[in-house]
């Protein structure tokens, strides 16, 4: 695995959130996002339940818009949870893409709550190419911990 820890100084360009506590996930997600604060950027959210997985592909490979990066936030990532031997056309597009990620495109895999099949042949790829941030529920002397750190 690439890595558990997201990096203090620099935006990688693919990050896998998984587990099941949302808003520590959420709360990392806008800290990559706000990390860019000196940059023009466009923020798109897809939602795989409702779109196909080829049209995230090919925003993914288009350079930004008058911008200067582009975060794209995937949700549902179904194809995680998938065993299968088969590779649909469209995970091997992702795959590809995984290989050679654009410069300019931030793209977040939101996998929180779905249980991810670890001999998944995507999930394997992000395994050296995206840092991943497995968030678990806190129990009450962590979380109110959290709130603390904050504060300002």
């Amino acid at each position: 695995m690439r890595s558990q820890y997201m990096p203090s100084s620099s935006v990688e360009q693919v990050y896998l959130f998984t587990g099941n506590e949302e808003v520590r996930a959420r709360a990392k997600m806008d800290a990559i996002i706000n990390s860019l604060h000196d940059e023009k950027i466009t923020i798109t959210r897809y939602d795989l339940d409702l779109i196909n997985l080829n049209e995230v592909i090919k925003d993914a490979i288009t350079i930004p818009f008058l911008a200067d990066y582009k975060v794209l936030i995937i949700k549902n990532p179904h194809f995680l949870t998938e065993q299968k031997e088969t590779i649909k056309p469209e995970w091997q597009m992702l795959i590809n893409y995984l290989k050679k990620p654009v410069e300019t495109t931030v793209l977040i895999i939101d996998a929180i709550g779905y249980e991810i099949a670890s001999n998944n042949e995507i999930y394997k790829m992000l395994q050296k190419v995206a840092y991943i941030k497995d968030t678990q529920k806190l129990d009450d002397i962590e979380f109110k911990g959290w709130i603390v750190r904050l504060l300002p």
